[in-house]
């Protein structure tokens, strides 16, 4: 493979194909879905992208979810490949990536399932009636995470405090391996039924602790919304939504914040 420096305009350019191809799949077979985190508050804001992200996310109710996956298991889509628990055996993730194939990423600190470029489709589950329930749920699941990433971190850096101890918690955590630590993830997850809960979230994440809850019942109705130049849908709550996350949402962070939070580097194959 031939080792290229990717502008994030093409970046943006590719994972755009990749949210149209999601997008045209979704309503073929009448699947519900909604923009999620970044990629919700760049339409929101930024009527696109936020300049300097580098990924998209979506997510749907864990029913749609698991319909999504069964198709693209049995689509014959060349251009593009579902990573998932489902259909891989070396998935390192609690959730699935559409990613174009004719790319591969590596990762600098961490040995990941390896994809192309991608999106992130996330189940939207149930999560607990009670703000302090929701806090204990999410802590097992960040504690999860801690393990999850553990199991698949490839070198410690120089500055890093108790090195001697988190080698020997990695030691452990490899031999539960990440795909059966995300499963323990989505297994938990799955337990509470989107449809039955008054509260929901994308309980496979422990990013946002109890901040990732909210109400169904803003998610109870879709909007379409212009993003570079398309249109993709958010929930009819995505004011209540992205406050939850991200407070005042429509005021940029500071500069020195702007960056992506991956390391990676994009290969094309040959």
């Amino acid at each position: 493979m031939q080792k290229i420096t990717m502008e994030i305009d093409e970046v943006h350019r590719r994972t755009l194909d990749i949210m149209r191809y999601f997008d045209r799949i979704c309503r073929e077979n009448a699947l519900t879905y909604y923009l999620s985190g970044g990629t919700m508050l760049g339409a929101v804001r930024e009527k696109g992208f936020i300049p300097w992200d580098d990924d998209a996310d979506l997510m749907l109710p864990r029913k749609d979810y698991n319909k999504f996956i069964d198709i693209m298991m049995n689509t014959d889509a060349p251009e593009y490949k579902l990573g998932s628990l489902a259909n891989r055996s070396d998935w390192t993730f609690p959730f699935a990536r559409l990613y174009d194939d004719s790319t591969e990423l590596e990762y600098e600190y961490l040995d990941e399932s390896r994809v192309g470029i991608y999106v992130d489709i996330f189940p939207l589950d149930g999560v607990p009636e009670g703000v302090e329930e929701t806090k204990r749920y999410y802590r097992k699941i960040k504690f999860l995470w801690r393990c999850r990433f553990s199991s698949v971190k490839k070198k410690f850096l120089p500055h890093e405090k108790y090195r001697f101890v988190k080698k020997i918690i990695q030691m452990l955590c490899r031999l539960a391996g990440a795909n059966r630590i995300s499963r323990r993830i989505d297994r938990l997850a799955a337990k509470r039924s989107y449809e039955d809960s008054r509260y929901i979230g994308v309980a496979v994440l422990s990013n946002y602790m109890e901040r990732e809850r909210f109400l169904k019942s803003d998610f109870d109705k879709r909007a379409e919304t212009d993003f570079e130049g398309e249109k993709f849908f958010i929930p009819s709550g995505y004011d209540n939504y992205l406050k939850s996350l991200y407070g005042d949402y429509m005021k940029r962070p500071e500069e020195a914040l702007q960056k992506s939070h991956h390391h990676l580097t994009v290969y094309l194959k040959e």
